[in-house]
C-alpha cells in the first residue's frame, strides 16, 4: 500500500490520498484535478447457504428506508422494505431491453439526502463453481437509451457509482461476502477537504449497513 501510494504521488503530484478503516470498512478518498474518487471494501461471513445469500443481495427492490414512505411515488406507501437503506425512498425493478443482457435487470432508485436524486442501476450476476458475483452500476443519461425506453433523467451528485458483491461458499451453511464500492464525483461540496471525514464515515456506514442487512431474518 505504501509503495503504491509513493508511486502515485511521484507520478501525479496533484493527487491527495486519504484512507482509513471505520468499523471494519476500509474507505479511501483520492483527489485529482476537479474530481474525487471514493472507494470502500468490507467482508463478512454468514451462517447461510450461498443461494440464500445471493437472493438477499440481489433483492434490490426491497432495499429502502421505510421512514421515507411518505415521499414515495412509485410503490405503495403501505409496503415495507425488508432491508434498510438510509437514503433510498423507493426502488423499482425493471427489465433490460438490451438483447445480450440475459442475466441482468435495472433498478430505478429515488433518493433523498437533503435534496431529491434519482438514477438507474444495471444489475448483473454470474456464477462459477463455489462463487457468485453480483455487480451494480449506475447508468449515465447517455447509456440509458440502450436499456430502457423513455427513461427518467439521472440526477446524482456522482458521475459514476458502482459496486460488486463476491459470494464464496465456505460450507453448505457458511458463505463469505466481500463488497467493493467505488464512486467518482465532481460535486464541489464533496470535493472539499473539510468534508472528507464526514464523507468517508457516511460511505463506511452505508457499506456496513449493506453488508449487515444480509443477516436480517424475516419470518
Amino acid at each position: 500500500m505504501i509503495k503504491t501510494l509513493l508511486i502515485l504521488l511521484f507520478m501525479f503530484p496533484s493527487l491527495l490520498w486519504a484512507e482509513k478503516t471505520i468499523e471494519g470498512v476500509t474507505v479511501a478518498s483520492l483527489k485529482k484535478d476537479k474530481g474525487r474518487l471514493i472507494s470502500a471494501k468490507a467482508s463478512k461471513i454468514f451462517e447461510l447457504d450461498i443461494k440464500t445469500v445471493s437472493k438477499k443481495v440481489i433483492d434490490f427492490e426491497n432495499k429502502c428506508n421505510n421512514d421515507l414512505r411518505r415521499k414515495r411515488k412509485l410503490i405503495s406507501k403501505e409496503s415495507n422494505c425488508l432491508y434498510p437503506n438510509k437514503n433510498v425512498i423507493e426502488a423499482v425493478k425493471l427489465p433490460s431491453l438490451k438483447p445480450n443482457c440475459k442475466k441482468c435487470f435495472l433498478i430505478f432508485r429515488r433518493i433523498y439526502n437533503r435534496s431529491y436524486f434519482q438514477h438507474y442501476d444495471l444489475i448483473e450476476s454470474s456464477s462459477s463453481g463455489i462463487s457468485t458475483i453480483i455487480n451494480h452500476r449506475m447508468l449515465s443519461n447517455e447509456k440509458l437509451s440502450e436499456y430502457i425506453t423513455q427513461p427518467k433523467k439521472t440526477r446524482s451528485a456522482f458521475k459514476s457509482l458502482s459496486g460488486q458483491f463476491k459470494l464464496t461458499k465456505l460450507e453448505d451453511k457458511k458463505t463469505k461476502v466481500e463488497y467493493f464500492y467505488k464512486a467518482y464525483t465532481e460535486n464541489w461540496l464533496l470535493n472539499l477537504e473539510i468534508t472528507q471525514n464526514t464523507l468517508l464515515e457516511n460511505v463506511a456506514n452505508g457499506v456496513r449497513a449493506t453488508i449487515d442487512a444480509i443477516g436480517i431474518v424475516h419470518e
